[in-house]
């Protein structure tokens, strides 16, 4: 069941579920909606798990730290990223060496 506890103060929880899903006694069992992955949209990072470090250096973060791309979609899934940002499981520094050459000649680039 993914409804919050009306009686629970899951607003405040809300303003950083990243720290207050994990510290907060009460906030996982009573805010569902908030912290608990299953309950949330595709694109949602878990509020369990530290996707800020993931994202510090997401094209080496995503592919080489276990359940990243699981837990972190808004930084580690191309289609939760814009338009214009760099797939992070794709290795665009080689490719930005030469542009010119490379995003023609490489798949995927």
């Amino acid at each position: 069941d993914c409804d919050n506890n009306p009686l629970y103060d899951c607003e405040s929880i809300a303003q950083d579920p990243s720290t207050n899903c994990e510290e907060v006694d009460g906030a996982v069992e009573n805010c569902p909606a908030v912290c608990e992955k299953a309950c949330l949209d595709d694109c949602d990072n878990n509020p369990l798990y530290d996707c800020e470090s993931i994202a510090q250096d997401p094209s080496t973060n995503c592919k080489e730290v276990d359940d990243a791309v699981e837990n972190c979609p808004a930084v580690c899934e191309k289609a939760c990223l814009d338009d214009c940002d760099n797939n992070p499981l794709y290795d665009c520094e080689s490719i930005a060496q030469d542009p010119s050459t490379n995003c023609e000649e490489v798949d995927g680039a």
